[in-house]
């Protein structure tokens, strides 16, 4: 009889130990599954938001190429007008650049705001300050000076777009 109790017992303590470890390995599973689904979001995040960065920044430099085209051809136009009449015209008010100056630079400071990056926030906001002092200069020598400042905001503005996109792929 003790023996048949004592095989019972085994049985019972057997069937605990393995209920047991079969539930361990199965929160184990479901901990790892977790895990690895919580990687797979955190992973598609990362690919969403780099996407998002390296249209941003492509999208940028041809909206600046725009922007710079209409600067230099102002500044073209201003020359010559300075040549004509011998003072340097200025534009007071936005109404009096080209049509769709405004919505260049509009479209600049929209792409600026989808950038995560600081430094090139930064550029970026230097660059349309830049380019509306060349506009609004008031004499050829400063205009010249302000051009060659602008020049070398864009390389700076280029190369940290080379920079952070290197680090996209």
């Amino acid at each position: 009889m003790w023996q048949a109790v004592l095989a019972l017992a085994g049985v019972v303590v057997g069937g605990i130990i393995a209920g047991s470890v079969a539930l361990r390995q199965l929160r184990l599973f479901t901990d790892r599954e977790r895990v690895a689904r919580q990687a797979e979001r955190e992973q598609a995040r990362k690919d969403a938001r780099d996407a998002l960065q390296r249209d941003t920044f492509l999208a940028l430099q041809d909206a600046i190429a725009d922007l710079w085209r209409m600067v230099v051809d102002l500044h073209g136009e201003a020359v010559k007008v300075e040549e004509k009449t011998g003072h340097w015209p200025m534009p007071s008010r936005f109404g009096e650049l080209p049509a769709g100056f405004d919505e260049h630079v509009a479209c600049v400071q929209g792409l600026r705001a989808r950038i995560f990056d600081d430094e090139l926030r930064r550029l970026v906001a230097e660059l349309n300050t830049s380019i509306l002092g060349v506009l609004h200069a008031g004499e050829r020598e400063r205009a010249a000076r302000m051009m060659a400042g602008l020049t070398e905001t864009d390389e700076q503005l280029q190369e940290r777009i080379h920079v952070l996109l290197k680090e996209l792929f």
